[in-house]
């Protein structure tokens, strides 16, 4: 019996060292701070969420993303160019149902439909985006006294 449980640690040995030595090192994923502002027709964005991603950054999965508050964001991410999505909705009152009716404030041409990009160096970046909306036709522009 002595030698059964002999074999069988010896076995356990020869396994745990072959998991360790097989295992795959994951490669270190480089990220950079990235700060900035944004602003929608001039004026500070008070809330949203900002995205920068790429095909490579969907491939594994490593999108980055942060919140902007008062105008300003901030978060990390990979280095090189990103595609940049920027939303913001609001409540405007309610529907037949009582339920809020939540509106994007930010045109699909800065998120679903974006073309917005920035490059990201190798080094801590800032990124100011100036999102414009034309007014629609018909309303009045709202001017400031």
């Amino acid at each position: 019996m002595d030698g059964y449980i002999r074999s069988v640690w010896l076995l356990l040995a020869v396994v745990a060292i072959a998991a360790v030595g097989c295992r795959e090192k994951r490669p270190t994923i480089e990220r950079y701070r990235v700060t900035g502002t944004v602003t929608l027709n001039g004026e500070t964005l008070e809330n949203g969420d900002i995205i920068f991603t790429s095909a490579e950054d969907v491939a594994v999965g490593t999108e980055s993303s942060g919140v902007i508050v008062n105008g300003k964001y901030h978060l990390s991410s990979t280095p090189g160019m990103k595609k940049v999505q920027i939303y913001a909705s609001e409540s405007k009152g309610f529907d037949r149902d009582g339920m809020p009716r939540i509106v994007q404030i930010v045109p699909r041409k800065y998120n679903e439909k974006t073309k917005l990009t920035v490059e990201i160096p190798r080094e801590e970046h800032a990124a100011d985006f100036e999102l414009r909306i034309a007014p629609r036709p018909g309303s009045a522009a709202k001017t400031k006294k």
